[in-house]
């Protein structure tokens, strides 16, 4: 059992200065643009962004107790006002830039417990998970690495001796509550995993264990009080805050939401095996040396305790909750078991030099495979953008051609009408991770409003529906076809409006 990081992390000219900081940032940050880079190069929307572009709307956000995710909607829709590229490159950036500071923290935080590279090691399970693009390259999504940094920086904030940082560190964690409430959780996760981490390595509690614990569950108190509060105040009820329901309906969630990190049907099997064997291995290694009395029952229990622990509260706001969906930027702490599990077995296995060797074999294997998958990934989100920018042009071309000419459009949307989610044959989808526009009434009639001069049929009551009458009617169309042809493009009876079955 190590109770010191090895020996070689002693003698590394890197000691965790801030220059280090700065250079390990500037690396990363370099090499997670680089596999993401297709992301990068032009200009896309994920189809959930155009309502926001097009209707700057605070309350949104407000009215899901995230009044500082107001942001998030203010850029999405000066973007749309811009239609610069260097500005939308810009936005991407800052969700990249965001995401390295939650590892760098990470690593800075984890750093005085296992030594700097171990750090390194742990936290590149957490930067390079594949499916982070949802989280990180979707613009309304931004919430989410800037809610997990800033709860870091306020549990940092927190560790320090002096009494007005702490109570900052506090304050701090409350404004992560403010801008989403999932992700607000990295603090408590990785909280968790140092003082688990220090009990495994001392058999002990380490000194500042209440005081900590008593000021980070301030912080999320309040601000999840002041959160409910404001949504009841908008809504007039929970909404999607709502608490569970069913406790069996929420352990089939929970388990859906483990499976989906740890052997996803999205992973080539090689990277299930790899997660499920690190696993495996420190569950062996515990087992083996207590049986050995290497480590005492106590400690034993403590991994065991840890890793229950890692199952559960990364998703601890969504398992409460009344969601649902096990979309992969709920999973944006997921990867943070992997961390775990990392650390510990640099705590079980001897500080001989073959684990350094090894540990760095594992790593490169990780890293093959989960870099080429980091980038395949963006370059979906691109690819559905074009596609329906494609069928587009040849909706507007049909209708142009059409004599005279149509100028209404009807799309038959989910859910009166759904040949498949998967339109445009993307390497991954999961969930609402990269639908079509076309899919749904509130992506498709502002995306139609903003990039065609077809022009939908508004719902009365809601400008961003389509009339239900006439999507009733083109759907009667669309299923009239037993063969149910994909993209068909169908006059509809009053010979003014052409219907689209996706």
């Amino acid at each position: 059992m190590q109770t010191n990081p090895v020996d070689w992390e002693q003698t590394t000219p890197i000691q965790g200065s801030r220059h280090s900081y700065l250079a390990t940032y500037f690396v990363l940050f370099v090499a997670w643009v680089a596999v993401s880079w297709p992301a990068f190069a032009q200009f896309w929307w994920h189809a959930d962004d155009y309502t926001r572009a097009i209707s700057f709307d605070p309350w949104f956000s407000v009215g899901q107790g995230r009044p500082l995710e107001i942001l998030v909607p203010y850029l999405i829709h000066q973007d749309y006002l811009l239609q610069s590229l260097w500005f939308h490159q810009a936005i991407r950036l800052l969700q990249a830039a965001l995401h390295l500071l939650t590892a760098l923290l990470l690593i800075r935080f984890f750093r005085p417990l296992v030594g700097y590279w171990v750090a390194c090691g742990a936290v590149l399970f957490f930067l390079f998970w594949p499916f982070h693009a949802e989280a990180v390259l979707w613009i309304s999504a931004l919430a989410y690495p800037w809610a997990a940094a800033m709860s870091l920086w306020g549990l940092l904030l927190i560790g320090r001796t002096e009494r007005r940082y702490r109570w900052l560190g506090t304050f701090v964690v409350v404004g992560a509550m403010f801008t989403n409430q999932a992700a607000a959780l990295a603090a408590l996760v990785a909280w968790t995993i140092f003082h688990g981490i220090f009990f495994v390595q001392q058999n002990r509690f380490k000194e500042g264990l209440i005081q900590e614990g008593i000021l980070l569950a301030l912080g999320y108190l309040v601000g999840g009080v002041l959160s409910r509060l404001m949504i009841f105040w908008i809504h007039h009820g929970a909404a999607r805050a709502a608490w569970a329901g069913s406790v069996r309906e929420k352990l089939a969630f929970w388990v859906e939401l483990n499976r989906q990190y740890l052997a996803s049907p999205n992973y080539p099997w090689v990277l299930t095996i790899l997660l499920l064997a690190l696993v495996g291995l420190v569950v062996l290694l515990v087992i083996v040396q207590w049986w050995r009395r290497q480590v005492s029952t106590q400690q034993a229990t403590a991994v065991a305790l840890l890793l229950a622990l890692l199952s559960v509260l990364p998703y601890g706001v969504v398992l409460l909750t009344a969601e649902s969906s096990p979309a992969w930027r709920i999973l944006y702490l997921a990867p943070l078991l992997s961390v775990l599990v990392w650390l510990l077995l640099h705590q079980l296995l001897p500080p001989h030099r073959w684990l350094r060797y090894g540990s760095a074999l594992v790593l490169v294997l990780f890293l093959s495979i989960v870099i080429p998958m980091n980038r395949w990934n963006a370059a979906d989100y691109v690819t559905v953008f074009q596609q329906d920018q494609a069928q587009l042009q040849r909706i507007e071309e049909t209708a142009a051609r059409h004599q005279p000419p149509l100028h209404q459009v009807v799309i038959a949307t989910y859910p009166d009408y759904l040949r498949t989610w998967e339109l445009h044959d993307v390497t991954y989808m999961h969930y609402d991770s990269k639908k079509s526009a076309f899919l749904r009434d509130w992506t498709v009639v502002p995306f139609l409003e903003h990039f065609s001069t077809l022009a939908p049929i508004p719902a009365s009551n809601y400008p961003f529906f389509q009339d239900p009458v006439a999507v009733q009617a083109c759907v009667t169309l669309c299923l009239a076809d037993d063969q149910q042809q994909p993209w068909q493009l169908l006059v509809m009876p009053d010979a003014q409006t052409l219907c689209v079955c996706p």
